[in-house]
């Protein structure tokens, strides 16, 4: 993936958290639209390191690789707990911050396919 597609993806998460906390201030008020804000807050973290950490394993040698490749496990069991804290810890909606961290995973998915769908062909194609 490109610098620019990681981007792009990037503000597909952003305004689709945006439109997450909207729909959540409408839907739940004022405590769901926190909520979701702070699962959107969770959701960006986990997308920028995980930019990095994934740059970091592309662009290395086999050693620095396998670090990486180590730090991503152990960056994906912290968000697992954290996630798991900010449940437990009754400070916010479980449903409105589920639905907020979520615009990581669907944000991802919709700027993959507008960037499918806009590519230019490759070389001799088309």
């Amino acid at each position: 993936m490109t610098r620019a597609a990681a981007q792009r993806l990037t503000w597909f998460i952003v305004g689709l958290g945006a439109i997450t906390i909207a729909a959540m201030h409408a839907l739940r008020g004022p405590e769901g639209a926190q909520s979701a804000a702070v699962g959107v807050v969770v959701a960006l973290a986990n997308w920028f390191s995980l930019r990095f950490i994934v740059g970091r394993v592309v662009a290395g040698n086999v050693r620095t690789q396998a670090r990486f490749a180590l730090l991503l496990v152990v960056k994906m069991a912290a968000v697992m707990a954290l996630v798991l804290l900010i449940v437990w810890s009754g400070l916010v909606e479980p449903v409105a911050f589920t639905i907020g961290i979520s615009s990581l995973a669907l944000g991802a998915l919709l700027g993959s396919f507008a960037h499918v769908v806009t590519a230019q062909p490759a070389g001799g194609e088309g």
